[in-house]
């Protein structure tokens, strides 16, 4: 007869394991979102804006005239920020843009501004245009490159993570 003995095995189950991990991910995530300052309507905007950008670039390849995106910084009523669309060098012939309900978007209501890099004021919010050529490639840039061969725009709120983007001066690629 053959006598079986069994040997108390200590330590931790796969479940108890997997447990702990899955709670101790839960808390990491959790810590993560509270700590970032992002805001997800600084973040949309910014989406928009390209889209934008990217829309005045089409336009401007797919015609015989320049289309571009003049931002207005008023300093004394910062919500009195907007953009628009305009044609042809005029930014007084203006074009609605694709999904918006108004010929100029209001940025000065959700407390958003634009810097821009122009000069030795880089990163304070002034008024600029970026039209673009029948190649795509920004033309008539009211800036000052942010670097070799390229624009650096940055969308601010207070109190939340700035969101910046570049557009390329010789290719027109917005990133």
């Amino acid at each position: 007869m053959r006598l079986h003995t069994i040997r108390k095995i200590s330590g931790f189950t796969l479940l108890e394991i997997l447990i702990v991990l899955v709670l101790v991910s839960i808390f990491v995530t959790l810590a993560v979102i509270q700590h970032s300052t992002s805001d997800a309507s600084l973040i949309a905007q910014t989406e928009v804006l390209k889209t934008h950008l990217r829309y005045a670039q089409s336009r401007s390849i797919n015609s015989e005239v320049q289309w571009g995106i003049y931002y207005n910084h008023n300093g004394a009523d910062p919500s009195d920020c907007y953009y628009l669309l305009f044609i042809d060098g005029d930014v007084t012939n203006i074009r609605q843009l694709p999904g918006e309900t108004k010929d100029r978007v209001a940025l000065g209501e959700m407390a958003i501004t634009i810097k821009a890099a122009i000069g030795s004021n880089t990163g304070i919010p002034q008024t600029f245009l970026i039209e673009f050529d029948g190649w795509g490639r920004p033309t008539s840039v009211q800036l000052d490159p942010a670097g070799p061969g390229s624009y650096r725009l940055e969308m601010t709120k207070p109190g939340h993570d700035a969101q910046q983007f570049v557009i390329t001066q010789n290719t027109g690629f917005i990133d």
